[in-house]
């Protein structure tokens, strides 16, 4: 259902994640300034979080090297 492509070939190849914020207990919201992600085979399906609050994501999808 994906593209096809890797997150880290950015915007317009992989999926993403626009403008990223978290909500605070008060309603008011933060931009994220980091991501940690752990995926278990990166050949497969990797992430990239750029210094714009984006973070894409995406990987070949199945195939014999991607079970």
């Amino acid at each position: 259902m994906g593209s096809g492509h890797f997150g880290y070939e950015g915007y317009a190849k992989g999926a993403a994640f626009e403008y990223i914020q978290v909500a605070n207990e008060r309603g008011g919201f933060k931009d994220v300034r980091r991501v940690t992600y752990d995926y278990a085979d990166l050949t497969c399906y990797a992430g990239h979080f750029d210094n714009k609050h984006n973070f894409y994501f995406g990987g070949p999808g199945r195939s014999d090297t991607c079970p």
